[in-house]
């Protein structure tokens, strides 16, 4: 079933400060401070691959159960870029200095994301309600917070030990913060509650042109991708419980980095003629 009547609003402040080239320096900061609402995150109730594989709504009768944070809802996006000619050139006499010490530039690009939220699911279809994708929410066990994304474990079910940090790829949150709720009933846990992985990430590029003609050159570029080889944790596993009602041991576990394909850091070296 598909539905077109949920509600969806987003708010943000946005700056952005710009300095024009000048000196050889031009740069330019942008930052958004948003917070997105939602019922729902797409036509095909699927809710994005950020928050988990339920794709259906917790209760299709009652779409309102499921207003909360937007799988889009970012809090924090700050990016900063720049460049700079670096100036060796001026200072030197000779053709042949200027030659190697002419023509550098340096650029630069910082990325920081605040966490996506994270949907925590019983993992199973403990409502009973026959969705073969199971949308159903844990509840929350008294006392704990509904982002239990800091401090320790506190050790449940014989599974999940006591005292492991959070925050860490080993155990990004507390799975002993939901427990289930009775067979045939949905939990009382709001969706996407906990706060995720941020993105943090330095690329820096060093270049070199080099004329060969008036209009041809030959561009020399070293690259340096998360340059201060930040780790960027990718989604833990929000399934709290396994089929038999048991805790789940890798419940809050990340199994890889957001950025699988390049891993840490990551330097190549290039040619490029520019014509």
């Amino acid at each position: 079933m598909r539905r077109a009547d949920t509600i969806a609003n987003y708010h943000s402040l946005q700056a952005e400060f710009r300095k024009a080239l000048s000196a050889g320096l031009t740069f330019q900061t942008a930052y958004t401070y948003s917070k997105a609402l939602s019922e729902n995150d797409s036509f095909a109730n699927r809710v994005i691959d950020n928050i988990g594989t339920s794709y259906v709504s917790l209760d299709p009768l009652n779409p309102s159960r499921d207003y909360g944070r937007s799988g889009t809802d970012q809090r924090h996006t700050l990016v900063i870029n720049g460049q700079y000619a670096l100036p060796f050139a001026e200072r030197l006499k000779g053709r042949m200095p200027k030659a190697i010490l002419g023509g550098w530039t340096a650029s630069g690009i910082w990325q920081y994301g605040s966490g996506l939220p994270l949907n925590a699911n019983t993992g199973f279809n403990n409502s009973g309600n026959g969705d073969t994708t199971p949308p159903d929410r844990p509840n929350l066990t008294p006392g704990f917070s509904n982002n239990p994304t800091s401090g320790v474990t506190a050790g449940c079910g014989g599974i999940i030990p006591a005292g492991q940090a959070l925050r860490t790829p080993t155990r990004w949150f507390d799975p002993c913060a939901f427990s289930l709720p009775v067979a045939g009933t949905y939990g009382n846990l709001g969706r996407d509650t906990m706060n995720g992985p941020v993105t943090n990430m330095v690329n820096f590029t060093l270049a070199k042109n080099s004329s060969l003609t008036e209009t041809v050159k030959l561009q020399f570029r070293a690259e340096f991708f998360n340059l201060f080889n930040h780790a960027n944790f990718g989604t833990p596993s929000i399934a709290i419980f396994q089929s038999d009602r048991t805790y789940s041991g890798s419940a809050g576990v990340v199994a890889n980095s957001n950025n699988p394909g390049l891993g840490g850091r990551n330097i190549q070296f290039g040619l490029k003629l520019v014509f």
